[in-house]
């Protein structure tokens, strides 16, 4: 905790990545709140620092003037959490695309310790499209995804959407939305959770 020339307290996280750039993040409060998240290999209990009136929101915020900035992160003491991203902690972007997607992360950076960002991300992402209840999430990767391995959550991205075509369409890769919207989304939730478990079982042999 610090505190600027006016005497106000905030809070310095140093030096964070956001791919591709580092960054730093600074914030005046934080509540901490406790929940148990389940994802596919058991349920977890969760520390979760909701953090609120940013002075910077790292480099992103700062080059977007504020228009998009980090929902947030995982760290081995917890989760942190841009409050002001989710407007309802109820809601899948919250229950799902924050608080699942992170807090697989923490599984995996205990159970599988040294994996790369896009490997990590691969894992999260897929927890999503298997919580999921439609096609939003799917759509989202689409958009974003990239092959570039230097760019993970893109890559991840882009990784998914292959094996997932793989899986479904059986071809290398379905660029178009509307093809993915004629396929009943549990098929797509349940190919995603066959592509989680096989590259689990595939960790747990290395």
């Amino acid at each position: 905790m610090k505190k600027n020339i006016r005497g106000e307290c905030f809070t310095l996280k140093g030096g964070g990545v956001t791919p591709p750039f580092r960054g730093a993040y600074i914030w005046k409060r934080t509540k901490t709140v406790n929940f148990d998240v389940e994802i596919p290999q058991q349920s977890i209990p969760v520390s979760v620092h909701m953090m609120s009136d940013f002075i910077l929101e790292g480099w992103m915020g700062y080059a977007t003037f504020n228009n998009r900035s980090v929902g947030g992160w995982a760290n081995e003491d917890g989760l942190y959490c841009n409050i002001k991203r989710y407007k309802d902690l109820d809601d899948d972007p919250f229950q799902v695309s924050y608080l699942k997607h992170e807090a697989q992360h923490l599984y995996d950076y205990k159970y599988f310790p040294g994996l790369k960002s896009y490997e990590l991300e691969y894992r999260a992402k897929l927890v999503e499209l298997i919580y999921s209840k439609n096609h939003l999430i799917l759509e989202k990767f689409l958009n974003d995804a990239k092959n570039d391995p230097d760019f993970p959550h893109p890559y991840a991205s882009f990784n998914i959407i292959k094996n997932l075509s793989s899986s479904i369409f059986n071809k290398d890769y379905e660029p178009k939305i509307n093809v993915w919207l004629e396929k009943d989304y549990k098929k797509i939730s349940s190919t995603a959770l066959k592509l989680f478990e096989k590259n689990s079982s595939e960790l747990l042999k290395k």
